[in-house]
């Protein structure tokens, strides 16, 4: 990622916050702390506005990492029928139109104000609008339960708030939750669910994608795949679009209390499968794979659904262009590779190209849909700087195999350990945990492919032995979450 927006119904960030994005070189969109409710434009209200206002653009108008002044998060969009009252109109417009560019022009004077997130100019809040001007808060996967594949129906310009929900890790509801009352739908986690049917959304979205899990801990880990998947269905189609699209973030980053929700990080730190992915998604340099057509997936006879060809896109936000080989595979999950093939391409800076379309009719006449996986990487001077895996059905349909998994496990130092992984046959978003520590992962939730070893680097926060980490060792992939004769 290389921005990062302060929402207007949160706080205005502390100092050690600018100076990490400052030092990291992370972009900051500013809101204003004005969200959703319409506000008073009387004259004491408007004076406290402006202290307010001066005091924050002079506090933080030096920074290297603010990008935009935003007035307020959806406050126009949420109350479109109300602002066409004149008086209602009149007061937005001095409190946003009015007092706070004329405060960012006076005390800051360099960087940008937009009055609203999501804004058109024109108060046209139409997808259709989004696709030609301004930013876009796009919730029809989610709040309307719209099929994920909706994501790639618009080409926005700028897209600054989607988002898909999933439940925190056993770990983080370790933190709050006793072990006799930790069923996701019992009283205490109901509380820490702050949507309003969140619970049944998470659940719609995962039986769509995902076979019925075996455990609550298998559901948690089912949510964050699924919600690791419409981030990535997102954010790849809109960095396909480039440069008609130039920019898109999620909702959200972080949680300030224990909480199922949007984010990718859990309020204890706890990175879910979605911020694991995203340093995949939001590589500089990625290649990304486009299935054409309409998801039906939980809407009808899906096995009906008929891929017939697959475009492959570099898209790259690196300064420097390169020359890469971009791979593609096709294997069968019993472990045949039936395809493997190359193509010579150059990556230019700031452009999205479609490298290669690949005709898939045959093979998947032949070996079927829920059989084959489709692997991409773009390979440069001898090393992969991307890389993932694409199914032609819904994971639930996938013949997936289980096989034998082997875990090699070095200590480096008392705090680093390198993990070695081989397994004897393809498994999706592998992932490693070590019970009640908080290590940082080189990276997690990857795929394993049959007797390719992989390897991680593991940092643990306080001296460790091997011993101890063996013992509080476990893994699971996507064909460990349900019973193997259901």
């Amino acid at each position: 990622m290389n921005m990062l927006r302060v929402w207007g119904g949160g706080i205005y960030e502390s100092e050690d916050f600018y100076d990490l994005c400052d030092e990291l070189g992370l972009l900051v969109w500013q809101d204003f702390m004005f969200a959703c409710s319409l506000y008073p434009a009387d004259r004491d209200f408007l004076a406290s506005v402006r202290a307010e206002a001066e005091y924050q653009v002079k506090r933080l108008r030096h920074r290297t990492c603010l990008a935009l002044w935003c007035g307020n998060n959806e406050i126009e969009q949420l109350n479109e029928d109300l602002l066409k009252n004149s008086r209602q109109r009149k007061a937005y417009t001095a409190l946003f139109h009015t007092l706070l560019p004329d405060v960012v022009q006076h005390e800051d004077g360099i960087t940008a104000y937009w009055p609203s997130s999501p804004y058109r100019g024109d108060g046209d809040n139409s997808p259709e609008a989004g696709e030609q001007r301004g930013d876009t808060h796009f919730w029809g996967v989610w709040h309307n339960r719209a099929p994920v594949k909706d994501y790639e129906k618009w080409r926005f310009r700028f897209v600054s708030e989607f988002g898909m929900q999933s439940y925190s890790s056993p770990a983080t509801q370790m933190t709050f939750c006793p072990p006799d009352d930790a069923n996701v739908f019992g009283p205490i986690l109901e509380n820490h669910q702050k949507n309003i049917g969140g619970n049944q959304v998470i659940l719609d979205y995962v039986s769509r994608r995902y076979r019925f899990p075996k455990s609550q801990d298998d559901l948690i880990y089912l949510s964050q795949l699924n919600q690791a998947y419409c981030m990535q269905t997102g954010v790849e189609h809109y960095r396909r679009q480039m440069p008609h699209c130039m920019g898109a973030l999620y909702w959200q980053l972080n949680d300030c209390w224990p909480v199922a929700s949007w984010s990718s990080i859990e309020h204890t730190g706890h990175w879910k499968a979605l911020h694991h992915i995203a340093r995949r998604f939001f590589a500089p340099v990625l290649v990304t794979a486009h299935l054409p057509g309409e998801e039906t997936a939980g809407i009808g006879n899906t096995r009906r659904f008929e891929i017939n060809e697959v475009h492959l896109y570099t898209v790259s936000d690196s300064p420097a262009a390169r020359r890469a080989w971009l791979r593609w595979e096709i294997l069968h999950l019993d472990g045949q590779k039936l395809v493997q093939q190359k193509k010579a391409v150059t990556i230019r800076y700031a452009q999205s190209v479609r490298q290669k379309t690949l005709s898939l009719g045959r093979l998947l006449k032949q070996h079927g849909r829920d059989q084959l996986v489709l692997r991409i990487s773009l390979e440069v001077d001898g090393t992969i700087i991307s890389e993932e895996s694409v199914f032609f059905a819904p994971p639930r349909f996938l013949n997936l195999r289980r096989g034998k998994t082997a875990v090699a496990l070095t200590m480096k130092t008392t705090t680093e350990a390198e993990v070695v992984i081989t397994s004897s046959v393809f498994q999706h978003r592998f992932a490693l945990e070590f019970t009640g520590l908080s290590p940082r992962f080189s990276d997690n939730f990857i795929e394993l492919f049959p007797n390719e070893p992989k390897r991680l680097t593991i940092t643990f926060p306080l001296p460790v032995t091997r011993a101890r980490l063996e013992s509080l060792l476990r893994f699971r992939s996507l064909v460990d979450t349900y019973e193997e004769n259901c």
